[in-house]
């Protein structure tokens, strides 16, 4: 069977209304997502991130956040501040990820954890001509 230009014209007609109708739709929808709030470590000297001398962040986890919004189709929202004003705002749901937190039994019974990203090993140094440090105590 042979399409009429009839038919043509109205297989035009339905897409130009799909077009009209559903994609604005999905736009809106996609527009009206909130960003992601992430809280950051917020002092000038943080370990994975921090605040540089114009009050922006900068380090790591703001260079992975920026890496990820660029691949992930998400808007993220740093909210850089205190680990306990953090904490406070991510229990009260006024930011909804904190970046690079330590897993712990407690924090396990309000937070949910991602896979580990990142792993740091310290090393604590002392003086030879001291007694040696061994465990907290000697300290």
């Amino acid at each position: 069977m042979k399409a009429t230009a009839g038919d043509c014209r109205a297989i035009v007609r339905i897409g130009v209304i799909f077009f009209l109708t559903v994609v604005p739709v999905f736009a809106a929808a996609a527009e009206a997502v909130p960003p992601v709030r992430i809280g950051i470590d917020g002092r000038r000297d943080g370990l994975m991130s921090k605040i540089d001398s114009t009050g922006r962040p900068e380090g790591f986890m703001v260079e992975l956040l920026a890496a990820m919004q660029r691949t992930g189709g998400i808007e993220f929202e740093l909210v850089p501040d205190s680990w306990t004003e953090l904490i406070a705002k991510f229990n009260a749901g006024r930011i909804d990820v904190l970046g690079s937190i330590v897993v712990s039994a407690e924090r396990r019974e309000t937070m949910d954890f991602s896979i580990i990203h990142a792993t740091l090993h310290g090393v604590g140094y002392y003086r030879s001509d001291r007694p040696a440090v061994r465990r907290t105590a000697d300290l």
